[in-house]
């Protein structure tokens, strides 16, 4: 069976003259498809109108109507030349993407482009990549135009460092930061002193930033490894990142006044490198903080991050386990103390209980319900192709309207005594209709590139809960750095309780966030800008995890003395612990004195009320008898 196709042929007057008359056009282009046994079933001509643009060209439209509507299912719209579908190279891209869309290739005869081969496809791209030449040579000609203000010594752009200020290209020194600069410079050079003496220093002697903040630790090391400071300076310093493609670094002597001797710079660097070089770990030498950042400080809403103790045995005086938490980093002293909230929160407590409230959130009603609501359903795709094609139809309406308004103002009579005002009327409206046209044309735009995203990913409800399904199995078997790097895919954010409530609940909120898309509020498909849908877990109303369900001695001491009014030690609760199974790590607080001496064991009227605390907080069963 023969496969259709459609031919289209324009001329401008300038062109005619050159040879490629309308029927010379035509004749070529039945040449070829009789060559190629095609069908033509359609032939549209536009005379004497310019390839500029797709507007004005009424026949160029009424072929790309009939492609959109599947009048006669073609498979090709032959052209004689690429520059005869027209000389814009947008409108071309443009044009082109609209007939792929139905399935619909576009060959050009005389150029030998067929956008169905990968050549054809090649040609096409290089149209587009012509688009972009402009706006790559602009940024080519202001890289090296920094570059060369930058050999000659001069402030290259960016932020300017603290202690100069830029006037014109030229750095100059700020006598008051300098002061501060030359002091962090003489104080880490002294024996013994370090980054987080130095800010401790400035913060409790009254110094401040330039936006009158406290020094930070990451402020003072900007300082000290910054070679600005000692006259040198060097282009693309900080672009050799890991992944990044490697960059030529360029050396220059700089024109301002440097603020300390190169003798002094080096020294302090050298000793700041050998100094951050990273040790050898005593234990846990691939261990990573999980939920580091994810974890939000309830006071100041800063990131938690890893820190950690390595506690001492208080009988032998030996170390012993080092016991890791999460901690506001505002609250370091280091980093200027602006927060107030101290707690460090156990890792293995808040790990273990945000991995049992993944596991849960999948059953949850709520989330059910959300998802429901926000996901893309099976006739999502079907939408957005109809709401595509009813914009372009939207579009058409609107050109065929704007050239009737044209046509009127070309057949006013300049003589009317009405002329000035039905022109300037008419004007208004053909303003007002090429500014629909741009809307219409950006929305058709959007629709399509969500069309595109929608193609690439298709999630459901059923796809989203069967992967949180197989979350535990997969999380077991990851390193500690695949386990960080799935949670942080997985979780926006979480929130905790400034303080552990009494039931034990540490966790306030959980913020998933998953790659998808979801409707609007007329119940179409929007892709979102961060290209997720949030789900917030509130943790407050459901049952505690295991994890929060462990108390602390604190807790299980205060328990008991609540309810009985006896006092029970640290001792007493361990070996009560450790007798139902519950502590399972070495005892490092065994004794080293001699085997005459005797531990002290947990009375059994203390064991009893100590068993009522751990049943209170679910660490052991109700049928555990005391």
């Amino acid at each position: 069976m023969k496969k259709k196709c459609y031919i289209y042929t324009r001329v401008s007057t300038a062109i005619q003259v050159e040879g490629y008359s309308l029927e010379a056009q035509k004749a070529e282009l039945h040449r070829y498809a009789s060559y190629n046994d095609l069908d033509i079933v359609g032939e549209y001509c536009d005379a004497g109108i310019s390839g500029g643009s797709i507007r004005g060209r009424h026949d160029f439209q009424r072929m790309m109507d009939d492609v959109i509507n599947e009048k006669d299912s073609v498979s090709y719209v032959l052209v004689f030349k690429l520059s005869r579908f027209g000389r814009n190279a947008a409108d071309v891209l443009k044009s082109v993407q609209l007939l792929q869309d139905y399935e619909v290739d576009l060959v050009s005869v005389n150029d030998g482009i067929d956008s169905s081969t990968s050549g054809g496809r090649l040609m096409l791209s290089i149209l587009s990549a012509v688009a972009e030449m402009e706006k790559e040579n602009i940024t080519v000609q202001f890289s090296a135009g920094k570059l060369h203000k930058f050999k000659k010594g001069g402030w290259a752009g960016g932020a300017v460092p603290y202690g100069y200020r830029n006037e014109n290209g030229t750095l100059y020194i700020i006598k008051e930061e300098a002061e501060i600069v030359k002091k962090i410079f003489e104080m880490y050079d002294k024996q013994g002193i370090g980054v987080a003496t130095i800010v401790n220093w400035l913060n409790d002697n009254g110094y401040r930033t330039r936006r009158d903040k406290p020094f930070r630790r990451d402020t003072v090391v900007s300082v000290i490894s910054n070679p600005i400071y000692c006259g040198d300076m060097y282009y693309n310093r900080r672009t050799n990142i890991k992944n990044a493609k490697p960059k030529e670094v360029i050396y220059a002597k700089g024109i301002h006044e440097p603020i300390v001797s190169e003798d002094l710079f080096y020294r302090v660097k050298d000793k700041y490198d050998d100094k951050s070089k990273v040790k050898d770990r005593v234990e846990d030498e691939d261990r990573i903080s999980i939920l580091s950042g994810l974890l939000k400080c309830p006071l100041c809403g800063a990131g938690l991050i890893a820190h950690y103790k390595r506690n001492k045995s208080p009988i032998t005086g030996e170390q012993v386990k080092t016991t890791y938490g999460y901690a506001c980093r505002n609250h370091m002293r280091v980093n200027g103390r602006t927060c107030e909230y101290a707690k460090q929160l156990n890792q293995e407590v808040i790990d273990s209980a945000v991995l049992e409230y993944v596991m849960r959130v999948r059953e949850m009603a709520s989330f059910t319900s959300f998802m429901e609501d926000q996901l893309l359903r099976a006739d999502d795709y079907e939408k957005i192709e109809a709401e595509i094609q009813s914009l372009r139809k939207q579009y058409y309406r609107v050109e065929n309207k704007k050239d009737k308004v044209n046509k009127a103002i070309d057949a006013l009579n300049v003589l009317d005594d009405n002329y000035d005002e039905t022109f300037v009327e008419l004007s208004d409206k053909v303003d007002g209709l090429y500014d629909e046209l741009d809307l219409i044309e950006d929305k058709i735009q959007k629709a399509k590139q969500y069309r595109e995203n929608l193609r690439a990913s298709r999630f459901t409800l059923e796809k989203v809960k069967s992967t949180l399904a197989q979350f535990p199995d997969i999380y077991d078997k990851m390193s500690c750095n695949d386990k960080r790097e799935m949670m942080c895919l997985l979780i926006e954010r979480i929130d905790v309780f400034p303080e552990r409530r009494e039931d034990g609940k540490i966790i306030k909120s959980i913020t998933f966030r998953f790659p998808m898309y979801k409707l609007d509020k007329h119940g179409n498909p929007q892709r979102m800008l961060d290209q997720t849908v949030g789900y917030k877990m509130r943790c407050d109303n459901i049952g505690r995890t295991v994890a929060e369900s462990k108390a602390t001695y604190a807790q299980i001491r205060q328990y008991v003395w609540d309810m009985h009014q006896v006092r029970v030690n640290n001792l007493y609760i361990a070996q009560t612990k450790r007798k139902h199974g519950i502590i399972e790590r070495k005892n490092y607080n065994v004794t080293k004195k001699g085997d005459g001496f005797r531990q002290p064991s947990c009375p059994q009227y203390k064991e009893k009320f100590i068993i009522e605390a751990l049943k209170h907080f679910k660490m052991i069963g109700n049928e555990v008898k005391a």
